[in-house]
C-alpha cells in the first residue's frame, strides 16, 4: 500500500544514514561526494535526521489501526535491528565481509520480501471492524505466509 511506502523509505533513511554516520573517515576516500563525507551535512543534524527517520518509522507502522499490519511492522523491525547491528559497534557486522553479506541478504531477501507479502495480503484482503482481524484472502501474518504460500517462501 501507498502507506506503507512513507514508514519503509524513511527506514531506509535510517538505515543508510546510520552507515554514513559510522563510515564518515571511509565515505571521505571512497565516496567523497556523500553529504557528511563532503562536509554538506553535519555529525549532529545527521544524527537528527537519522534518529528521528527510525522513530518515525516504527511509530507510523505502530500507530494505524488498519494499515499498521504485523507484516509491515516485520519488515520495518527486522529492518532497522538487522541494519542496526550491521553499522554500529559492538556488533558492527560489516567489519565481516561473510556476516555483511549474510545480514544484506537477510533484510533485503527474508525480513522484507515475507513482511510486505504478509503486509500486502492483509490489507488487500482485510474484512471485518475496521479492517482487522479477519482475512478473506487466507495467512496475513509472516509465518503464516512463509508457512502456508509457496510464492512468499519463495520470494525469501
Amino acid at each position: 500500500t501507498i502507506y506503507a511506502m512513507v514508514p519503509s523509505l524513511l527506514m531506509n533513511l535510517y538505515i543508510t544514514g546510520l552507515n554514513q554516520i559510522t563510515d564518515v573517515e571511509i565515505d571521505k576516500i571512497n565516496k567523497p561526494n556523500l553529504p557528511i563525507a563532503a562536509g554538506d551535512l553535519s555529525l549532529k543534524n545527521a544524527n537528527l535526521i537519522v534518529g528521528l527517520s527510525l522513530v518515525l518509522s516504527l511509530a507510523m507502522g505502530a500507530c494505524h489501526p488498519v494499515l499498521g499490519t504485523q507484516g509491515l511492522n516485520v519488515a520495518l523491525w527486522g529492518s532497522a535491528i538487522l541494519g542496526t547491528m550491521y553499522s554500529l559497534p559492538p556488533i558492527r557486522l560489516k567489519r565481516s565481509p561473510l556476516l555483511a553479506a549474510i545480514c544484506i541478504v537477510a533484510v533485503r531477501g527474508a525480513v522484507i520480501n515475507a513482511g510486505f507479502f504478509a503486509h500486502a495480503k492483509a490489507t488487500a484482503f482485510a474484512a471485518g471492524v475496521g479492517g482487522v482481524g479477519v482475512s478473506v484472502g487466507g495467512a496475513t501474518t509472516v509465518m503464516d505466509c512463509l508457512m502456508v504460500n509457496p510464492r512468499c517462501l519463495l520470494s525469501s
